[in-house]
């Protein structure tokens, strides 16, 4: 009966087999799951961070497929032989049926039909800044210029 008592006050002050028992053995748990948890929420920052970059970066080039667009518009508005000027962007609006992407304006400018400058600006302002630093054609204000040459 004394071996009893005595093993019984080991067990419950000494390490026991049974992780129940055990509090180190509850702390390493806890931890070991903060770790896990800490792990998936910096997973998820990663993952939806490059994600979202993404996502900004469509708006920009919404607006460079805008550009490409009204260039395609004028190139079918100066296949009519009676069409000797550069139109304004709602005068080949009426002439053709050219959409632009959400909020996109666009700005046709340039005299000579054979040196054209497309100006389309981004309307939504996601277009991210880095972006338009890297590639050629923005300005860096959301507005993507697009030189087209008609033959």
């Amino acid at each position: 009966m004394n071996e009893r008592y005595t093993e019984k006050k080991k067990s419950s002050y000494g390490r026991s087999k049974n992780p129940r028992k055990n509090p180190r053995k509850k702390s390493e748990n806890r931890l070991g799951c903060f770790l896990i948890i800490i792990g998936v929420i910096v997973f998820i920052l990663v993952y939806f961070g490059g994600f979202l970059d993404y996502r900004a970066k469509r708006f920009c080039t919404k607006a460079e497929s805008d550009a490409k667009v009204v260039a395609s518009a004028l190139i079918d508005y100066f296949s009519e032989p009676y069409h000797k000027t550069t139109p304004t962007f709602d005068q080949l609006r009426k002439w053709t049926s050219v959409a632009l992407s959400g909020e996109n304006t666009a700005t046709i400018t340039g005299t000579d039909p054979n040196h054209i400058l497309i100006m389309v600006t981004d309307g939504s302002g996601r277009c991210p800044v880095a972006y338009q630093d890297a590639e050629t054609g923005w300005d860096g204000n959301g507005v993507y210029t697009f030189t087209t040459l008609i033959d």
